[in-house]
C-alpha cells in the first residue's frame, strides 16, 4: 500500500482504525518550541564562531605581503610567493631538522622521565619524604617559560653561576645557553625539569588521609578465578612497596 496522509492505528488484534492525519510542524515552530534548549546552546555556538571560525579569515595573510600597520585591506597581494619562499629557503630545512631532532630527544628522554619518577616515589617508604619530593618537583610546572629561561640564564649563561665557579678554578667561561651544540639538549632538559612533576601526578601515591600514619593502599587489577579482572588490595601487614 502506498504512502497516504492517514495514520493507521491498531487498538487490539483484528481491529484496524484509520486515524486523523498527523499535523506537521514547521521548522520555526519546532525551534520556538525548543527555544530554551537553543538558548543554552547559544553561548557555546558564539564561542566557536567568534574565537574559532572568524580567525580563519586571517589566513588570507598567507597570500599577501602582510604588514600589521596596513592591515589586510592595505597589504598587497603576492599570490603563492610566500609558499615558494617557504620551500626554497635553506633555513626552513634547518629549522625542520632541529624540530625533528628536539622532538625525538623529547620522546627518548622526556617521555619516560615522569614514569621513572613515579616508580621512584612509589618505592619511598617515608611518607614525609615522598610528600616533600612531590611538592618540589611539582612546583616548576606553574613557572612561566620566560621566568624559566631567565633562571637557566642566571645559572648557565655567560655570566652565570656555573661559569663563575669554572673561572674560580681557572677554566674559561662557556656560554651554554647560546651554544648551538648544547641548545637541543638544554631545551629537552628544560622540558624535563618543568614538566616531570606534572606528568606522573595521576600515578603518584596520594597523600595519606591521616597525618599520624600512612594508611593509603594501592589498588591494582588482578585476574580472578574465573579469568575476569577484579580488584585486590595490599593487606595492612604487607611489607611490599605497593603499601606505604
Amino acid at each position: 500500500m502506498g504512502a497516504t496522509a492517514t495514520q493507521v492505528r491498531t487498538d487490539r488484534p483484528g481491529t484496524v482504525r484509520a486515524g486523523r492525519p498527523r499535523p506537521t510542524r514547521s521548522v520555526w515552530a519546532q525551534m520556538w518550541r525548543e527555544r530554551w534548549m537553543y538558548l543554552f546552546i547559544l553561548p557555546g555556538f558564539l564561542y566557536f564562531v567568534v574565537f574559532r571560525y572568524l580567525p580563519l579569515l586571517g589566513n588570507v595573510a598567507a597570500f599577501q605581503d602582510y604588514s600589521p600597520y596596513l592591515g589586510f585591506s592595505g597589504s598587497s597581494w603576492v599570490g603563492l610567493t610566500n609558499f615558494v619562499n617557504l620551500f626554497t629557503d635553506p633555513d626552513v630545512a634547518i629549522a625542520l631538522k632541529n624540530t625533528l631532532v628536539i622532538s625525538l630527544l623529547q620522546i627518548v628522554f622526556a617521555f619516560p622521565a615522569p614514569i621513572l619518577l613515579a616508580l621512584l616515589l612509589n618505592s619511598i617508604m617515608s611518607c614525609r619524604v615522598r610528600r616533600f619530593v612531590q611538592s618540589v618537583v611539582y612546583l616548576p610546572h606553574f613557572i612561566g617559560w620566560v621566568i624559566l629561561i631567565s633562571l637557566w640564564q642566571e645559572i648557565l649563561g655567560g655570566a652565570g653561576l656555573v661559569n663563575q665557579i669554572l673561572q674560580s678554578f681557572g677554566a674559561g667561561p662557556i656560554d651554554w645557553m647560546s651554544n648551538p651544540e648544547t641548545f637541543k639538549l638544554l631545551v629537552v632538559a628544560q622540558v624535563i625539569w618543568k614538566e616531570i612533576g606534572w606528568g606522573p601526578s595521576s600515578s603518584w601515591p596520594r597523600s595519606p588521609r591521616s597525618t599520624r600514619s600512612c594508611t593509603r593502599r594501592w589498588w591494582s587489577t588482578a585476574p580472578t578465578r574465573g579469568g575476569a579482572s577484579g580488584t585486590s588490595r595490599c593487606p595492612a601487614s604487607s611489607t611490599s612497596s605497593c603499601c606505604c
